[in-house]
C-alpha cells in the first residue's frame, strides 16, 4: 500500500485515541500509533498540497495555548493541551501547576518519574511562557 487518504487516516487514528479534560485542560492519548499494515510508526505532520499538515486532528482553544507531548512512552502519544487564555487576568491563576497529583493543573498519571508537583508553567507580561521546575526529583526536560 503507498497511498491512503488523509481524511481516512485521521478517522482511523481518532478511533485510537482517548480523549479527556482536567480542569479545563485536554489530554488526548493516542494507543497505537504505527500502522497495523506495515507496523511503521505514523508522523503527526505530513507534507500534502505543498504545505506542513497534522494528521492528527482535534479542537484547538480559540486562542492562547501551549501543546505539550509526552516522550515517555514509545507505544503511544500522549499530548496535553494547555487552555492560557485566562492567565495573568483579573481572578485569573498566574501560574499552571504541573504534575502527578489531583491538585495540578495539568494531571500527568502515567509517567512515575513525573513528581506530585512537578513544574510550573508561567506567563510573562510579554506573552513569552516559561517553565520552572519545582525542585522535582527527575528535573524538568524540554
Amino acid at each position: 500500500m503507498k497511498l491512503i487518504h488523509l481524511k481516512c487516516l485521521r478517522n482511523w487514528l481518532n478511533q485510537k485515541r482517548t480523549y479527556k479534560t482536567h480542569k479545563k485542560q485536554v489530554i488526548i492519548k493516542f494507543n497505537q500509533i504505527d500502522c497495523e499494515l506495515c507496523k511503521v510508526k505514523f508522523p503527526f505532520k505530513i507534507a500534502y498540497g505543498n504545505k506542513i499538515v497534522d494528521i492528527v486532528d482535534f479542537d484547538m482553544p480559540k486562542k492562547d495555548f501551549i501543546v505539550l507531548e509526552s516522550l515517555q512512552n514509545e507505544q503511544k502519544k500522549v499530548f496535553y493541551v494547555i487552555n492560557t487564555e485566562d492567565m495573568n487576568k483579573s481572578g485569573g491563576m498566574d501560574k499552571i501547576k504541573v504534575g502527578r497529583s489531583v491538585e495540578s493543573d495539568v494531571r500527568v498519571t502515567d509517567d512515575i518519574s513525573v513528581s506530585r508537583s512537578h513544574a510550573f508553567i508561567k506567563k510573562a507580561p510579554n506573552g513569552n511562557y516559561y517553565l520552572e521546575d519545582n525542585k522535582s526529583k527527575f528535573g524538568t526536560l524540554i
